[in-house]
Order: C-alpha cells, then structure tokens, then sequence
C-alpha cells in the first residue's frame, strides 16, 4: 500500500519529543501542554514503519478506562478509514499492515503480561499503577519495544517521578527526559495565556505549579487534607435551604458505615452541614436516622462509595445503593456513583484545592468526626492515605467522593 502521511503540526518541545530516537523516553508534561497529541502522532507512527509486519502488538496504556477511552476517540478522528480497521468494544485499531493497536488500562496489572509489544505509550504515568509499569516492560524484552512515558507531576514519591530523575541523570543507556511547560505551549501559541491566568487564580500554588510548570510539591510528612484551615473552614450553623437538593455522599463499611449531608450552589459555596457514623454496617439503620435527623419531602441526591453497587451477605439480594433507594424514596435519576472509586491521589488534590482556594467551602462545627479526619489523618511515604489510625478517614473518604462527584468538572484538573 502506498501511503502518504503528513504529519499534524508540533511545536518544538512536541517536535524533540516525539523525534527522540531513544528506546525509552520519559516526559513530564504540563496539563494542556499537547503531550496527549505527540504521543498520538508518535503512536501512530509506530504503527506504520516499512518494518512493521502483521500481528505486531502497539499498546496506549492509561490508569482508567475513561482516559483509554478519550485517546483512543482523538486517534479514529485522526486517521482515514482505510488505514486501519477499528473495534469499538475492545478499543483496538487493525491497521493495514497487521498491526494491532490496543488501548488500556493500567487498574489490573496481572492482565497486561504475556503479549509481545514493539511499541508502548503510557499516558498519565504519574497515575499509573507500578506494577503495570513492571508488566509492560515484561513485554518490550523479547521485541526490543520501545517505550513513551508521559505525565503529569504529581509529588515526589510515585515511580515515574523517580524514573523521569533517573533519565535525567544521563546515566541509563538508552533512554531520555524532556519536560513540557504551558509556559512552553503559550509561547508555541498553543495554549491561551488567559486561561493559565485563570488556573493560577483558582488553584493553590503547590497545584498549579505541578499541573502547569512542572514543578513538584513534596507533600510528604504533611496531613492527607494539608489545606484544611479549621478557623477559616468550619461555621458554627447552618440552616438547610430547601430550593436546593441535599446530597448524601456514603462510605461502606463494617464498622462504620458512614455519610455527610451537604448542600452547594455550582462552585459559589458548599457547606457540609451533617455527619452520620454507626458502629456497625446497618444500611436500614443508617437511612431510618437520616430520615429522622434530616428535613423530610428533600431532593436528595446520593454520592459515594463505588463499592456500594456490590452486593453483601448483609443486604441479601440488594446492593447498599438499591437499599437507600428504596429507604429514602430517592430517584434512580439522582445517583451519582462512579462505576470504580477515583483515585486517593486525585481526590486528594481536589479536595485540598478547594479548602485551599474557596473559604466558601465550610464544615459545620458539629461534625466532629469529619473535622477530625480534615484535621489528623496522615500520608504514608508514597503520598498515599494512612488508614491505619482505624476508626478515622472513613468521614474523610465521604467528603472525597462527595467533591469528585460536584467539583471535579469546575477545576478540569483530571
């Protein structure tokens, strides 16, 4: 098949990326930067090498299907319908040479060892499990498969952080580091000044330095909610506005089981107003107190704990959620559950930008359990939550899911 390609426009720092003629290159990249487009247009090109043969394995990598997903949509509205066949269900692309390019994700490890690969992209490595890492690398031996690391920084305790300073360093045969600003992207013309503007007024600094210089936060030693100011977080009342719906944001456990009633107005304010803590795993009792301790004939909206959609010995034949349901008289329409529980990393930024940013964002003084989580729970050397105190981050763990679910679209940040 004779083949024209022009390749898409890139900017100089995308142009040394994807031309680095190393077998591993590592980049920690800017959000918004284009580090997703030069790795399609490397990826791509991968694909189509004179010495590429049928059945040769390609793989894009990313930590949730959600992100494979994204990837693998820019690349079918990049490339002509006759040079590659596409499965929808699979996320693969069969192009006309016999390449296989597979999209996927790095949540099982265990599933990624075993094929051959002659080429890998992994995107958000910074949010990649280790151990798909481990798998992959399995995978390039036999190949010789050369391998693109792409990401955001995120603290100075995750493997690809530590791999990006060992490629730095010089000292690893075959292998490089190069590092994307928006900086970089502004002055490429790329990216809007306007809009890093407005990122620096919303994010913290330790944030925004991170997700858009590349300049890492050593967040280790520090509280797991670090930007929790309890003079300027917590109110000593608040009366329910019943305009507004009241959402329920739940964590399953066997002891406890846990839930925060909030209320919130788009991104103007949120006030945390309730907590509910039971010794025990009881969903009927949980739901017969928020009846009794909340205003009745509410809108409520339910949020939490994706692991609620499994079902236990305890709730028989319904799921935690099917049973608050039918307790509360909810409607289907008001569940905002995820199909798998966002990553600890991830909410917690999120959760710390808005503590950080928005002292519009309040904790009533009466929930002493959620107070003492924001407070007192700590990191673990790799930034990840220390659960071993027991009884505490299970309020905490309400509060994460409650802003994924309503603010993660406000600070784009994911």
């Amino acid at each position: 098949m004779n083949l024209i390609y022009n390749r898409p426009f890139l900017y100089k720092k995308q142009y040394d990326f994807v031309n680095d003629l190393n077998r591993f290159v590592a980049c920690e990249a800017s959000t918004k930067s284009g580090k997703t487009l030069g790795c399609i247009v490397w990826i791509y090109e991968q694909c189509i090498l004179p010495e590429r043969k049928q059945g040769d394995n390609v793989w894009w990598i990313a930590p949730v299907y959600k992100q494979t997903e994204i990837a693998y949509n820019r690349l079918k509205n990049y490339i002509p319908k006759d040079i590659a066949t596409t499965n929808e269900s699979s996320l693969l692309f069969k192009f006309f040479n016999g390449v296989v390019l597979s999209f996927k994700t790095g949540d099982h490890p265990d599933n990624l060892y075993g094929d051959d690969v002659v080429a890998c992209v992994i995107d958000e490595a910074s949010r990649v499990k280790e151990a798909s890492w481990w798998a992959i690398r399995s995978t390039l031996t036999a190949t010789r498969g050369r391998c693109r690391f792409i990401g955001n920084i995120k603290g100075v305790s995750n493997w690809f952080y530590k791999l990006c300073r060992n490629a730095e360093s010089g000292k690893l045969n075959d292998w490089n580091y190069h590092k994307i600003t928006s900086l970089d992207a502004v002055q490429a013309g790329v990216f809007s000044q306007q809009e890093l503007d407005e990122a620096r007024a919303v994010l913290p600094e330790e944030i925004f330095n991170e997700l858009y210089l590349c300049i890492p936060f050593d967040d280790r030693g520090k509280p797991f909610f670090w930007a929790f100011d309890y003079e300027k977080n917590t109110i000593d009342s608040y009366e329910i506005n019943k305009q507004l719906p009241v959402y329920l944001s739940f964590d399953f456990n066997v002891d406890p089981i846990c839930c925060i009633a909030s209320q919130h107005e788009d991104f103007d304010w949120a006030v945390t107003f309730k907590e509910f803590r039971l010794a025990n795993s009881n969903i009927y009792e949980l739901c017969e107190r928020i009846k009794t301790e909340l205003l009745q004939n509410m809108d409520y909206v339910i949020n939490g704990d994706a692991s609620g959609m499994s079902r236990s010995a305890l709730t028989k034949n319904l799921n935690y959620y099917q049973i608050i349901h039918n307790e509360l008289f909810v409607s289907k329409n008001n569940f905002n559950i995820p199909n798998a529980n966002p990553g600890i990393d991830n909410t917690r930024t999120l959760t710390n930008s808005l503590f950080a940013k928005h002292p519009s964002k309040k904790i009533v003084k009466c929930c002493r359990y959620l107070i003492d989580d924001l407070r007192f729970v700590q990191t673990k050397e790799d930034g990840s939550i220390d659960k071993s105190t027991g009884s505490m981050t299970h309020l905490g763990d309400c509060l994460r899911y409650y802003d994924f679910a309503n603010f993660a679209k406000f600070l784009k940040t994911y």
